[in-house]
């Protein structure tokens, strides 16, 4: 979905969000997975530059495992780099942060 805030003619906002989810039967061994996300994202737009920040919130399950995972993601214009964070709740505890440098291109 994509709201526009404005013509988008010279200057104007945006707001975009998504929810996606997602089911499999695996047969080898037997197991239900499943997996859903939720991402937003708000900008602005100049006449044909655009610069907006987003995030998306990541599970993921399966039976019978148990496997448990959840993320967190924070998506920023360069040159700051995306934030994320996995934490895993079964089969044992754990944290993994991640940064995502954006693809810059030399000044020179």
């Amino acid at each position: 979905m994509f709201e526009s805030l404005g013509d988008c003619g010279d200057v104007c906002a945006y707001v975009e969000g998504k929810a996606e989810a997602g089911l499999a039967l695996g047969t080898s061994p037997l197991k239900l997975a499943g997996t859903s996300t939720v991402s937003v994202e708000a900008g602005g737009c100049y006449e044909d530059e655009c610069a907006g920040v987003g995030g998306a919130v990541d599970a993921y399950g399966e039976l019978p495992g148990p496997v448990m995972r959840y993320g967190f993601a924070i998506d920023l214009p360069c040159p700051v780099p995306d934030v994320g964070i996995t934490l895993k709740i079964l089969p044992s505890p754990g944290v993994s942060p991640s940064l995502d440098w954006c693809d810059m291109n030399p000044l020179w």
